[in-house]
């Protein structure tokens, strides 16, 4: 049962009817989190492990999706702080073998289940869909489950030898295949109107604000027949500032460039846009990676609001994949003037595995 305009936990129970070997309780808030956490799930599911999950906002439709149903729901109350408990004594309820814990941004419901986890002993692994992710936790996992060489190396800084660190793979790096409706409509709108279509995808208010401007003034020193297509996060998009909405903050900053500002009101997400754009810009999002991935040019736009946003969220002053080649925009010049994603970009980033990580959590109940 979903409670409308209300922080939404649910649990999901799916018992096997096999022996199982392990009860396996998952938490996650953010879908593109919660999108790394089921397939592992799924694979757990059908080796006969009992799995169960806690559910936050918006990832409870990507659970769903794969088949797993709310069987248990609670309302409870937004945990700004971590500091709020369901009522339900939710260890007790499921006694799981293991947590595994998402770190959306902010952590919420995964650092809280995590902590209590901590407090009754039971074994918590994380796994990481960003560099550092697990920063964004307060709990001691006993498990990592980090994207690459980058990912242990920041962990190993974080946690004593206790923590045992798994390369899982990248959950972005995957292969996005948009609708055919959107696939048409950017295909059109490009055979009829513009040259090359870039992709601006946005963040959280200041940040946006800032990428948006160098973005502009880049966009007017490139010539020629493109067109740029926004997305906006939802929730950051309808904040707003002196009563006036971040969305019509941002369309009225590229209303300078008239009719090349466009939509796809098909596209499910930005990363189906990503792989049908000619070139992807963002400070940090994982869309960039999706873009790489698709065989498309990408770039990260870097501003000081960019920076202290990193910053806060998980520690870093520089983006992983900028060190790892993605070209970087620090000042204002010609989109056609930046230098192509190298090759090996490619082959740095490796998919996400859930037998990896299935493996890696039998081994630490083990």
């Amino acid at each position: 049962m979903l409670v409308s305009g209300k922080l939404f936990c649910a649990v999901v129970v799916q018992e096997m009817h096999f022996d199982t070997v392990m009860k396996i309780l998952f938490v996650t808030k953010d879908l593109g989190a919660a999108k790394a956490a089921i397939p592992v799930a799924e694979l757990a599911r059908e080796a006969g492990h009992m799995v169960s999950v806690m559910v936050e906002g918006k990832s409870i439709g990507g659970w769903q999706d794969a088949g797993f149903r709310p069987d248990i729901a609670f309302e409870g109350q937004e945990f700004p702080d971590g500091s709020v408990l369901p009522r339900e004594n939710f260890l007790e309820l499921l006694k799981p073998d293991v947590v595994v814990a998402t770190q959306s941004s902010p952590c919420y419901l995964e650092d809280m289940v995590a902590r209590c986890a901590n407090n009754a002993g039971v074994p918590v692994a994380f796994i990481e869909d960003f560099w550092a992710g697990h920063r964004r936790s307060t709990a001691k996992p006993d498990l990592v489950l980090t994207l690459d060489g980058a990912g242990v190396d920041l962990a190993r800084a974080s946690y004593e030898d206790g923590c045992k660190i798994v390369i899982a793979g990248n959950p972005s790096v995957k292969k996005v295949v948009p609708s055919a409706e959107t696939f048409d409509d950017v295909k059109s709108m490009r055979q009829s109107l513009y040259d090359r279509g870039f992709l601006f995808v946005g963040a959280s208010p200041e940040p946006t604000t800032a990428e948006l401007e160098l973005l502009i003034e880049c966009l007017k020193k490139t010539t020629d027949g493109w067109c740029l297509i926004p997305a906006f996060h939802p929730k950051h998009a309808k904040a707003e500032k002196d009563g006036v909405s971040y969305q019509k903050i941002w369309l009225d900053m590229l209303s300078v460039f008239g009719d090349r500002i466009v939509f796809v009101p098909s596209a499910k997400n930005a990363d189906e846009l990503a792989v049908l754009c000619d070139a992807t810009f963002a400070a940090h999002s994982l869309c960039l990676i999706s873009a790489v991935a698709g065989g498309k040019q990408a770039a990260s736009l870097w501003t000081p609001a960019s920076e202290a946003s990193l910053s806060r969220q998980v520690g870093l002053l520089t983006f992983p994949l900028v060190s790892m080649g993605l070209p970087q925009i620090r000042e204002a010049t010609s989109l056609h003037a930046l230098p192509r994603v190298p090759e090996g970009l490619c082959t740095q980033l490796r998919p996400f595995d859930p037998n990896v990580a299935l493996e890696a959590i039998r081994n630490l109940v083990k």
